[in-house]
């Protein structure tokens, strides 16, 4: 009797599995399913010098500012970068590393602008340029209040630039943003 039982419970998980995975269409017999993965067995960790503050020595014209329109990159920009080293243990390829980027604190993004204060109007954009220090930086995308780049090989540059928030006036006070920048596994 209590086989029997068993016999009827695995049959119904059975079924009920083959209908999940075949929930499109009820007249397919089977559908085959391939998965693929890749294990790397890699350390990262972030040079001591990469905890930096980024500040502004000059003040910032309002009327410089006004003048553009909202996300556009001013004369006001610090490049800076993060140095990092990985060790691949285990691999024959290099594993590429990607770098979270994340709010902290009282942080707001609006349209890649990273500010406190709004009513300001003005806020940071911040720009990856990869491997080299030049000028052919792109616009970090943010997806709610984090981003995800690929980083290039021990060391990665950025620049951020004031940038005016929206199309309103801009008012006095301090500017300020944080972020966070992680390793996250592939």
């Amino acid at each position: 009797m209590r086989i029997h039982r068993q016999l009827i419970k695995k049959g119904f998980t059975t079924i009920f599995l083959m209908l999940t995975v075949n929930g499109v269409s009820y007249s397919e017999p089977r559908t085959t399913l391939y998965f693929s993965g890749k294990v790397e067995n890699t350390t990262c960790e972030f040079d001591a010098s990469s905890e930096q503050n980024i500040v502004f020595d000059e003040s910032f014209n309002i009327s410089v500012l006004s003048e553009l329109a909202p996300g556009v990159e001013s004369i006001y920009n610090k490049s800076f970068s993060i140095k990092y080293s990985c060790d691949v243990v285990s691999s024959t390829d290099e594993p590429p590393v990607f770098l979270g980027i994340a709010t902290l604190g009282n942080t707001k993004i609006n349209k890649n602008t990273l500010f406190e204060d709004q009513s300001i109007n003005v806020g940071f954009l911040l720009l990856n340029c990869g491997a080299s220090s030049n000028n052919s930086c792109t616009e970090i995308n943010f997806n709610g209040s984090s981003s995800t780049i690929e980083a290039t090989s021990g060391e990665n540059f950025f620049k951020v630039t004031a940038v005016k928030i929206e199309d309103k006036p801009i008012t006095t006070g301090d500017i300020n943003a944080a972020i966070e920048i992680s390793f996250i596994q592939p």
